[in-house]
């Protein structure tokens, strides 16, 4: 190589060489792309147990023992048992989440 065609080069090694910090740092700083496993992208909530789910003894109601176990309806328990008898039914659990879901 001639003095002529060195300095060029040098002059692009050396911002290639500056610019590979930068250039990692914002590969590594992206998201992981939408197609990826959901495994990939971290765990997703679970889905609060429905009714069914719930009642853990079958009787066809909730105490607040079983209620625990979805964290909304434990914390609102006292204003969803609309007949303050101490106990969800199932009408009154569906009213408080807007559907019927049983299970």
């Amino acid at each position: 190589m001639t003095p002529a065609t060195l300095a060029p080069a040098l002059a692009l090694l050396s911002l290639l060489l500056a610019a590979s910090p930068a250039l990692a740092a914002a590969q590594s700083a992206q998201p992981p792309p939408p197609n990826q496993p959901p495994a990939e992208r971290g765990p997703s909530p679970a889905p609060a147990p429905g009714f069914r789910g719930l009642d853990r003894n079958g009787d066809g109601m909730l105490s607040h023992d079983e209620a625990v176990l979805d964290a909304a309806t434990s914390r609102d328990f006292v204003r969803i048992d609309q007949d303050g008898d101490g106990q969800l039914s199932q009408a009154e659990y569906a009213l408080y989440h807007g559907d019927d879901r049983e299970d």
